[in-house]
């Protein structure tokens, strides 16, 4: 019965289909799939660099990162409300707490007065509330008491003097013989109509009333009537800071100042609205002050609204001040990770999207603007449900609008530093899978090579761009995008050596070079010669074999932002290894290229580093490490044309002869089996190679993986005997390993199905055949015999093959099974014509035998005093000679 083959996908360029995404299916992986397939390295399947998240370092800036001249602070002393309405309205309007009243240039009486007033008013508020409650109670019905009729301030802006002054005027005219005109701007005589209606109140709050105040202004030139319970929420934004609140009752007032904002939404714009948002905004930015971080997000969502929406009375610098100082509150409570929930449930996403969106207008451009509400969304996109939120309100497409549009803009270092916010928040998106399409869509990739191609000197804007790269070019449509920009690629290459000193950043960066050197044939010859990849390669893996290995395996690199070594020496020999995996990654697939192949062979750094490696690696613990040497290995042996290649020496194939048999010996990782045997059969093209392999044992060796499954693996120890089977030396060794029988099981197995396989199997059985010093046992030669048949396949396939179409494969196909054909149909008529293939050795005798027995039998009995040589007597097959294939680079 035959064997099931286990076919591989093709090592030099796997094919997909068209709507199959990479990047989506590495993604898709669960964390334990990952964690149990990265336990066996793979060529195919590279791993990933690897960062854990912590979430509680959500600083601007890393702490080594001190390029900067100046920089924004990630920490600083609390905003408080004196803060805000200083520099959003332009006049400071010093704090009154409960005990104090405001400074009067009049009398000290008038403060008395407004204080009194300020009691009388919280005494009404608290006594309507407890009637309302106590007919609640009762169970009778609610009546509405009459408008509380109370002289309060006017609520325009402040004009230059003090506001309380006036206040205090207004609210006592009977002592004033003048009263004080408000500002020529606002002497509109306005009013807004609207139904009376009542707020909802909870009888844990004595600020939400069902009295509906309303404002007398005594003078006569000047009337504005606010709606009544507009009215209601100002008087109680200006009482709350005179009053201990509990968070029931901040929460309840933030709910009122939001409903009222959404009413002016509502209606059509009027100088009355305006000047109603005006005061809103005053009075919600006087309560800044508070502790209570859900409150204060409340507060800053009504701020962000009201800034965001047309202010007439506002100037543009008091608006982006006002942005810019709730920015960096926001950016202080997002720091603090049980905040993150609070942020999604208050809804501010969407509000500080909008100010990012538009941050870089003429009316609110600011660069601390950009920073810290693109700080604050760095640290909201560590939160899962956060990131979803955001990807679906076009986050994306925000922040890709912030990132250089090309290679040519002005740099500096403003720009700088946002960009590192910008590009740390992509990154975070990017981890979801979801979101690859989006990067994509709004050209982000092609756009981080800008930002790379700018800021080249900038290691921690450099090392998000890489992570978020990193992540994307595991995909060809991603790889395609960054490979548009080939100043991109040289920027790449370049950041190996302007941050040598980082190891983080340079593991990254070769990752990303593999997946981009792995398909596309140009950037290896760009990368080897137009941007000096060889020497930097080969002296970054030169530097970690050798130097940094003598200085405490990490020596002067350092493991991040910290700039030192972490201390633990598993964890430096792990981050170390991990360099090495993805230099010597690029190596082996730029070396693909028979021109950067030949020049990569000859650098003696590589072959030093490369041997040194293949001693020194621990094949149990680091198995990915080992199976990527000795793929660079197998595809620099391939270049043999030229005497400079340095693994080519008579003293360097003795010594990788003697390297690869223990990755031969071991049989858990089916790919480094793979290499190794890629390995021998370009070795064994030299006469001193096959004799050590025949001391080693490694032909025996070989020949028990002929039995194995994996179709490629079988494929390559055929290519392997061939070699050895042209030497008639070693073709002995071969037929006692017991493989006659085991390749006419492969040719039988394989036969039409796949008659590549089998045509290289059939070429060692025909070079054995071919041997004259060679006797082939009776079982091997009844193997041989059935071979018949598989020729007798050949030749009805060849019949009919104008049924089959024009194709390139097709035709590829046939040309195999026609060369099978051939080599059986030699084989076979050969070992018929010798049936007889023992002549006595006696003159004059010419007797033929077919069996060795028939043959000793007349020997002793006609012939006694014959001296027997078996060896001489047998008459040889005759065999056309074959070319031996030789094993070409694969991609790592």
């Amino acid at each position: 019965m035959s064997r099931r083959w286990d076919r591989t996908p093709p090592r030099r360029a796997p094919s997909f289909p068209d709507d199959y995404d990479t990047l989506t299916s590495h993604l898709d992986r669960s964390g334990i799939s990952n964690t149990i397939a990265s336990a066996r390295a793979s060529l195919l399947n590279p791993s990933r660099p690897f960062t854990p998240a912590d979430p509680s370092n959500r600083a601007l800036f890393g702490e080594s990162d001190s390029r900067f001249v100046s920089r924004p602070q990630s920490a600083f002393t609390s905003l408080s409300s004196t803060t805000f309405i200083a520099d959003t309205f332009g006049s400071p309007r010093r704090p009154t707490p409960p005990s104090a009243s405001v400074a009067s240039s009049l009398d000290g009486k008038q403060d008395e007065g407004f204080d009194i007033e300020d009691k009388l008013m919280r005494m009404a508020l608290d006594r309507q509330q407890r009637y309302a409650n106590a007919r609640k109670t009762s169970g009778a019905p609610v009546r509405v008491s009459p408008p509380l009729q109370v002289h309060s301030p006017t609520f325009t802006p402040d004009s230059g003097s003090d506001s309380d002054e006036e206040y205090s005027k207004d609210r006592h005219p009977s002592k004033s013989s003048t009263t004080p005109r408000p500002p020529s701007s606002y002497r509109r005589r306005t009013s807004l109509t609207r139904s009376s209606s009542t707020l909802s109140s909870s009888s844990s709050s004595s600020l939400e009333t069902n009295i509906q105040p309303a404002i007398d202004i005594p003078h006569e030139s000047s009337s504005v009537t606010f709606a009544p319970h507009h009215v209601a929420v100002l008087n109680s934004l200006k009482l709350a800071p005179k009053v201990q609140l509990d968070l029931n009752e901040l929460l309840n007032l933030s709910d009122q100042v939001w409903e009222v904002i959404q009413d002016l939404e509502s209606e059509v714009e009027s100088d009355m609205s305006s000047e109603l948002r005006y005061e809103l905004l005053r009075g919600v930015m006087g309560l800044l002050d508070c502790k209570h971080a859900q409150v204060l997000l409340r507060l800053c969502r009504c701020t962000l609204r009201l800034l965001t929406n047309h202010v007439e009375s506002l100037s543009a610098e008091g608006a982006t001040a006002g942005l810019l100082n709730t920015s960096k509150l926001l950016f202080k409570l997002s720091k603090k990770t049980e905040n993150d929930n609070l942020f999604l449930q208050e809804k501010l996403l969407l509000p500080l999207l909008t100010v990012l969106e538009t941050a870089k207008t003429p009316k609110t451009q600011s660069s601390d603007l950009i920073l810290y509400i693109s700080g604050t969304l760095k640290n909201l996109s560590h939160h899962q449900e956060n990131q979803r939120i955001m990807a679906e309100l076009g986050c994306i497409s925000i922040l890709s609008r912030l990132l250089p549009q090309d290679e040519l803009s002005e740099s500096s270092e403003k720009e700088c530093q946002w960009l590192i916010q910008v590009t740390a928040t992509l990154r975070n998106l990017a981890t979801n899978k979801a979101n690859s399409r989006s990067l994509l869509q709004h050209n982000v990739l092609e756009r981080l090579g800008y930002v790379i191609m700018k800021y080249p000197q900038n290691y921690e804007l450099a090392h998000n761009c890489c992570r978020i790269l990193s992540k994307l070019t595991l995909s060809r449509r991603c790889c395609a995008s960054l490979l548009s920009n080939r100043n991109s690629i040289r920027s790449l290459v370049s950041l190996l050596t302007l941050h040598s000193q980082h190891l983080s950043l340079l593991i990254r960066v070769a990752f990303i070079l593999g997946n981009l050197t792995s398909s596309d044939s140009d950037v290896r010859v760009a990368i080897a010669f137009d941007f000096n990849g060889i020497d930097i390669l080969s002296s970054f893996l030169y530097n970690l074999c050798f130097v940094n290995a003598s200085n405490g395996v990490n020596g002067s690199l350092h493991n991040g932002y910290n700039g030192h070594s972490s201390g633990a020496n598993a964890s430096d020999n792990s981050e170390r290894n991990d360099a090495l995996v993805k230099i010597i990654r690029v190596i082996a697939n730029i070396s693909i290229q028979p021109e950067v192949g030949v020049e990569i062979a000859s650098n003696s750094k590589v072959a030093s580093s490369l041997l040194h490696l293949l001693h020194h690696t621990d094949l149990a613990e680091q198995e990915e490490l080992s199976l990527n040497v000795a793929s660079v290995v197998t595809n620099l042996l391939y270049y043999h044309s030229d005497d400079k290649n340095l693994l080519l020496t008579a003293e360097a194939r003795m010594e990788l002869t003697t390297l690869f048999l223990p990755l031969l010996m071991q049989h858990r990782n089916e790919e480094i089996l793979m290499e190794a045997v890629r390995a021998f059969g370009n070795l064994s093209r030299h006469k001193d190679v096959r004799r050590q392999m025949e001391r080693l044992r490694v032909v025996e060796a070989l020949s028990i993986l002929l039995d194995h499954t994996l179709r490629d693996l079988v494929f390559y120890v055929c290519g392997v005997f061939v070699n050895m089977s042209s030497d008639s030396s070693q073709c002995a060794s071969l037929a006692s390993s017991g493989c006659v029988v085991k390749l006419v099981s492969v040719v039988r197995d394989t036969g039409i199905e796949d008659p590549e396989l089998a045509v290289n199997a059939a070429k060692v059985l025909a070079n054995l055949c071919q041997c004259r010093n060679l006797i082939l046992n009776d079982s091997d030669l009844s193997a041989l015999k059935s071979l018949t048949d598989v020729a007798n396949d050949c030749r009805e396939c060849m019949e009919g093959s104008e049924y089959l179409s024009e194709s390139e494969e097709k035709r590829q196909f046939l040309e195999d099974v026609k060369a099978l054909h051939s080599i059986l149909v030699s084989l076979t008529t050969q070992l018929t014509a010798t049936d007889c293939a023992y002549n006595c050795p006696a003159p004059g005798c010419g007797r033929k035998f077919q069996d060795k027995d028939s043959f000793e039998q007349h020997c002793s009995r006609r012939h006694p005093s014959l001296s027997l040589d078996f060896h001489a007597a047998r008459r040889p097959p005759r065999a056309e000679s074959l070319l031996e294939p030789l094993e070409e680079p694969s991609e790592s």
